[in-house]
């Protein structure tokens, strides 16, 4: 069944069409999303969940009674850092059902996953989003591309049709990515802002340029294709990486863009952000990972202390490598996300295949837990300490094992005590493992020419004509920005239809 059909059956039985969904978490407040098939007004209703999994105490109501079809809810009046059930229901619309964590006020433990560029395959990115419902997530980030064109109501229905289940208990974090942002389209962009809400907008251009909280872990989500060598995008820039250097000194400080400044795939490095000096600003002020997608990849790395990590694989064709650069530790053609587990002062990263598989892992923590890790036993590697003062990494070259749920426990303010804030022994257990080879976690994953984007299907060449394409050359490089190869050949068919044309009206006369 493709995801236009399933879109239009869950339209008929909810008067739905798309979520409901959560957004914008906050340790007071969470903004529910849905938009009706018909316009109407909306009833929310929250529940704190007690120990025992069950709804307790009266609910906050909040009530839109805006006759529209888009509705963005917020509940407010919420404790930080506890499980709710919530209910959606309206004249029209069968009540709707789902969860959500607020965000923790202090660093308290709680999962969430990284992933990106999940256009052009349904069938590739509903197998990621079910595996990412398994994880039981508290939110989730999309490094962009979520579709294939933003200017599409089709494809923007059924994105939200395959990420129905997931993004109804799990807040849901976007950055803009080109494919959003189609050819520049003001279509694409209104889209965009139309079925994203963020915290109090204060970007020069909101909801494409945002910063989220959450317990201790701090990210920023910054366009990819914005100016960011100059006012307004610099100043808003570095005012929030100062902030947030200046608020909490020991949280995990996270940049999330769509195409980065680090990658060995085919569209390669984002000269724009380079030249822009960002790196150097990102170092500056103790950044501890830039998350990016753009490259159908997965890839990590570090040059001069700053960490990258590329998560491109959630569903669109894959690409293989295009350059080896030196800062680059782990590269995998594969289709992937990433579980990242918060646990006081260490982010776990664990990069995990549909089936379960682990491709990757590795550990980044804050000075003030070496001397624990010592004390356990655990070797942590001088030169990796030097190079980034902030925290230090551990990196572990595994075999693929099948993926465990979150063993770390948590004693909420409710009175309750469990691996975390969802209840995953409700969801379906992972499927059996594939067999997979122990190396293809941190090697090139050759990719068939069929199973290459079109777009980049060139990229395949042998090496001695390969260095013709430019990094930047493919067609979804820069939105609106057409490739020289593209010029090209648009110069010769003009020429073409001129001779031929020429040619007709010499028979003619």
């Amino acid at each position: 069944m493709t995801a236009s059909l399933l879109s239009s059956s869950a339209q008929a039985q909810t008067g739905l069409r798309k979520g409901p969904y959560l957004m914008a978490p906050r340790p007071g407040a969470i903004t529910v999303m849905l938009e009706r098939a018909a316009p109407g007004p909306v009833t929310v209703r929250a529940w704190r969940v007690a120990s025992e999994g069950v709804a307790v105490g009266a609910p906050i109501e909040v009530r839109d009674t805006a006759m529209v079809n888009l509705h963005e809810v917020l509940v407010e009046g919420l404790a930080a850092g506890v499980r709710y059930q919530y209910e959606v229901s309206g004249p029209g619309i069968g009540a709707t059902e789902g969860v959500f964590s607020t965000a923790p006020q202090r660093a308290e433990p709680f999962r969430f996953l990284l992933y990106g560029d999940t256009r052009s395959n349904a069938r590739s990115h509903a197998s990621i989003v079910a595996a990412m419902r398994r994880e039981g997530p508290d939110f989730v980030v999309h490094t962009g591309d979520l579709l294939a064109d933003g200017r599409s109501d089709r494809q923007w229905d059924d994105f939200f049709s395959i990420e129905r289940d997931l993004l109804r208990d799990t807040v849901f974090i976007p950055v803009v990515g080109n494919h959003e942002l189609r050819n520049s389209s003001r279509i694409g962009i209104e889209n965009f802002r139309r079925y994203v809400n963020c915290p109090p907008p204060d970007a020069p251009r909101p909801e494409l340029d945002y910063v989220v909280r959450y317990g201790n872990v701090r990210m920023i989500l910054a366009n990819a294709y914005d100016d960011w060598s100059r006012a307004p995008q610099r100043a808003w820039l570095e005012q929030h990486l100062s902030q947030a250097r200046r608020d909490g000194p020991d949280d995990f400080l996270l940049v999330v863009t769509h195409w980065g400044m680090h990658s060995s795939g085919p569209h390669g490095e984002n000269r724009s952000l380079r030249a822009a000096g960002l790196p150097e600003m990102f170092r500056r002020y103790g950044v501890d990972l830039v998350v990016a997608g753009h490259d159908h990849v997965y890839e990590r790395g570090e040059e001069r202390g700053l960490r990258y990590m590329v998560t491109g694989g959630s569903g669109a064709p894959l690409y293989s490598r295009r350059t080896e650069h030196n800062y680059t530790r782990v590269f995998a053609a594969q289709h992937h996300y990433v579980r990242v587990d918060a646990e006081g002062d260490k982010l776990d990263f664990t990069a995990v295949r549909p089936d379960g598989t682990v491709l990757d892992r590795f550990t980044i923590r804050h000075p003030r837990a070496r001397a624990r890790v010592a004390a356990e036993g655990s070797a942590v590697d001088p030169s990796l300490a030097a190079a980034a003062p902030s925290v230090t990494e551990e990196s572990e070259a595994l075999a693929p094992v099948p993926s465990r749920r979150h063993a770390s426990s948590r004693h909420h303010r409710d009175g309750s005590s469990r691996r975390s804030r969802r209840h995953r022994d409700q969801l379906p257990p992972p499927p059996t493992p594939a067999p997979a080879d122990a190396q293809a976690r941190a090697t090139t994953v050759p990719v068939p020419p069929s199973g290459l984007d079109p777009e980049l299907r060139r990229a395949q060449l042998p090496l001695h004509r390969a260095r013709r394409v430019q990094p930047h050359g493919c067609l979804c490089a820069y939105p609106g920005v057409a490739s020289r190869s593209e010029l090209g050949l648009g110069l010769i068919a003009f020429g073409l239809c001129a001779m031929g044309l020429g040619g007709r009206r010499s028979r003619q006369s």
